[in-house]
């Protein structure tokens, strides 16, 4: 199984040790999604939000093998799933098959990632 990371999940970040045992595939973008900051704060988390004309700019990690579920089970605790963020199919650029997180209801502020001009998608980087 593949999964599709932006945030924190992402290499070089905090929360990447949960996909430990997983192996990085390669930089990737799904489309009809933006990214905003929790709480509009440049900073803090990030959330995927349905956006019709652009994507978002992620990393690919397969976690298959016999720590899948241990891996999902984790990565669905810290992303509050299915009570805040929800895991989602969804298909890449590249035309990988992923499941990813995504937020399905928009925050009251709404401060946007970085967007990338030349390939029409958002990205976060902490500041």
């Amino acid at each position: 199984m593949l999964i599709f990371v932006y945030g924190t999940l992402k290499r070089n970040f905090g929360n990447n040790v949960l996909l430990q045992r997983g192996q990085f595939v390669d930089m990737d973008v799904i489309d009809g999604y933006k990214l905003i900051y929790a709480g509009g704060y440049e900073g803090s988390f990030p959330f995927a939000i349905q956006n019709e004309g652009t994507g978002i700019r992620g990393e690919v990690f397969d976690i298959s093998g016999d720590y899948l579920d241990a891996t999902l089970n984790r990565l669905d605790q810290l992303e509050g799933h299915p009570d805040w963020y929800i895991r989602t199919e969804a298909k890449t650029r590249q035309q990988r098959d992923v499941e990813f997180y995504l937020m399905p209801m928009i925050p009251d502020r709404i401060k946007e990632c970085t967007f990338i001009e030349n390939e029409n998608c958002f990205e976060w980087n902490r500041g």
